[in-house]
């Protein structure tokens, strides 16, 4: 019994590497993520833009008298 208690108290503390993997993961999804999706709302814009009909169309009507 006083192994364990003396195992469980040397390792009372996470290890600074699983630390910074974390965090150094973390930041560079958040990153990514960002740009990916900044990206993608400027494609769209951009793509939205070239379809977009008018709002105005010109209506040409054939007058049809007999």
């Amino acid at each position: 019994m006083q192994l364990l208690m003396e195992v469980a108290v040397k390792q009372d503390t996470f290890p600074l590497s699983f630390v910074a993997v974390y965090a150094v993961g973390f930041m560079a999804a958040l990153i990514i993520g960002s740009i990916a999706w900044s990206k993608s709302k400027e494609m769209s814009s951009s793509r939205n833009a070239a379809t977009t009909p008018d709002p105005d169309p010109e209506v040409k009507s054939e007058d049809k008298s007999d």
